[in-house]
């Protein structure tokens, strides 16, 4: 554990680990470029969930005035999606490598586009390609039935192995989670392969989980 001390992410430095509390991941303690103090356990730290003190949300909200109108909203529960790793939804997007491009992660580039497309509050951002990730190429607004429409023809995504996912394309990816952190593993042309893979997974990090094959 020491040598995570003093290191930075986003804002925070590493400065010292919490006591272990059982059945509990490890916390530490660190300190934010703003100058308060932060705790966080070390997963949020290394995915990304966690990098600052809180200061930058403060900052967006302060900054670009659209705190509770549903534009924002949107945006907001997009990146949450693809990187907060406790996100109801993150195991379908972010825990299969869908992510946000760089521009939409500054929230007026993202508002410039939707006023760019029209946008009304009658409708939704929807990616025209689900293996693919939020970007103006791969996005359109649609109205709530369209949206529907396309998860429907979508929706026998299911697998007879645990962890694996058919998708849109007809592949399948394997996934897994370890201590509430969704671990994306890869996608395979079928099925089998993906349990295998998951499988492998399993055996190389000698993880408790149940094995698909034996």
């Amino acid at each position: 554990m020491a040598d995570i001390i003093g290191q930075t992410f986003g804002r925070l430095t590493v400065i010292s680990e919490l006591p272990k509390e059982p059945k509990k991941r490890r916390r530490v303690l660190c300190s934010c470029t703003c100058g308060n103090t932060k705790e966080s356990t070390v997963s949020n730290l290394k995915t990304g969930g966690v990098t600052s003190c809180g200061c930058i949300t403060k900052e967006r909200l302060t900054k670009h005035g659209y705190a509770g109108t549903r534009k924002y909203q949107m945006w907001r529960d997009m990146l949450k999606r693809c990187n907060d790793t406790h996100n109801v939804h993150y195991l379908k997007y972010g825990g299969r490598g869908i992510k946000v491009c760089a521009e939409w992660e500054n929230l007026n580039v993202f508002i410039e586009w939707l006023d760019a497309n029209d946008y009304n509050d009658t409708l939704t951002l929807d990616r025209k390609d689900n293996d693919l990730g939020y970007s103006p190429e791969n996005c359109r607004l649609v109205t709530r039935n369209v949206q529907q429409a396309n998860r429907r023809s979508f929706s026998n995504s299911s697998s007879q192995f645990i962890g694996v996912t058919r998708t849109k394309h007809n592949t399948w990816t394997a996934q897994i989670q370890v201590n509430g952190v969704n671990t994306y593993i890869g996608t395979y042309p079928t099925e089998v392969e993906a349990a295998r893979a998951r499988d492998a997974y399993v055996s190389a990090n000698n993880l408790p989980h149940t094995l698909n094959l034996g």
